[in-house]
């Protein structure tokens, strides 16, 4: 229900449908499309009835989020029934599979016909869209797939399928709009359905963890199983053992992205999980190596900080330097065994 203040009162506005009003999915398509934060995030769309061979199809709308992970959307005008949770489903499998080139050309047959400048750039698109949002550092492109489905209605049977799919780790979101009427202005209140909300940021001096954040329960799982390949969290666990073993110091799992060790009260070494490459972090003073040296011993490209996006996804493992510290991006090539990956480390442990 929703009401207008009139004064001292309050004037309930009138229901209605996208039905009622005369409205179609293309309408909803428009106001999505030009405002995505009507679903309660920052999206940036590449993509409007997108064409999908492999199952002889088209979804409505195809966005980036702020992790850099393909959203696929869904729209229905009416009531969300049981068939749009599989299409979605379907579109989210073509999707994984697509690199880095895939997205650049769905970007650019989408903004062709938009009004412009200068020549299309994706890599700039995408980071000016990351800087705009304040992500601090610009996300791999498709290292996830995650659902939006949006309606005016869910049916129970939907809704217990997407609750499933949200509990066995598959991104999904469901978001119902409701629709009110004033003479000829027509008000839209779209709400999240699920995942469901929590009372968390009521709940002042609540004792124990919420199961809601199981990094904080068991830290080590939620990073090797839930946020790792299994390949991955082998060459993780790989990692992890050589600083344990060179350093004597265990790590702290209880952060939601990264795994961290301290010296002296202060983080030494974090490591960014992600699902198929880590990212390791390790303060140093930035004068202690040079970029290229450093990246021939521990056999990654040499980048720099500014480098594009664009660039970092053809490269295999690589590495630069900013302030205060040396960052590499492991992907599946990194030689964990390389004998001077223990020899740098040593040599920031001591420079920091």
């Amino acid at each position: 229900m929703l009401y207008k203040v009139q004064g001292k009162g309050l004037n309930k506005l009138e229901d209605t449908t996208f039905e009622r009003e005369s409205l179609l999915e293309e309408n909803l398509e428009d106001w999505i499309e030009t405002n995505p934060s009507l679903l309660g995030e920052e999206l940036l769309i590449i993509g409007r009835q997108v064409d999908i061979p492999d199952v002889n199809d088209t979804l409505d709308l195809l966005a980036l989020d702020t992790k850099g992970n393909a959203v696929i959307i869904e729209l229905k005008r009416g009531q969300l029934k049981d068939p749009v949770e599989m299409q979605s489903l379907k579109y989210a499998s073509y999707i994984s599979r697509w690199a880095y080139d895939d997205f650049e050309r769905q970007a650019q047959e989408y903004y062709k016909d938009k009004p412009k400048e200068e020549e299309f750039d994706f890599n700039g698109l995408f980071e000016d869209f990351c800087e705009k949002v304040d992500t601090g550092e610009i996300p791999e492109i498709n290292s996830d797939q995650r659902i939006i489905l949006v309606g005016s209605d869910i049916r129970s049977k939907l809704g217990s399928v997407a609750l499933w799919l949200l509990e066995h780790h598959i991104d999904i979101k469901v978001i119902e709009v409701h629709s009110y009427k004033e003479g000829e202005s027509i008000f839209l209140n779209p709400q999240v359905i699920i995942p469901p909300p929590t009372t968390e940021e009521y709940e002042i001096g609540k004792l124990g963890i919420r199961k809601d954040k199981p990094w904080l329960v068991d830290g080590k799982t939620w990073h090797l199983n839930k946020r790792c390949s299994e390949e991955n969290s082998l060459r993780l666990q790989r990692l992890i053992s050589l600083i344990k073993d060179n350093f004597g110091i265990e790590p702290s799992w209880d952060q939601k992205f990264y795994i961290s060790f301290k010296k002296n009260n202060g983080i030494w070494v974090w490591i960014n999980t992600e699902r198929n490459l880590f990212r390791l972090n390790t303060r140093a003073n930035p004068n202690t190596f040079d970029l290229k040296e450093l990246a021939s011993r521990l056999k990654v490209t040499a980048l720099k900080e500014e480098a594009g996006l664009a660039e970092k996804m053809q490269a295999s493992s690589y590495l630069w330097i900013d302030e205060g510290r040396v960052r590499i991006t492991a992907k599946e090539d990194f030689d964990l065994e390389n004998p001077e990956l223990i020899k740098f480390s040593k040599e920031c442990y001591e420079s920091y």
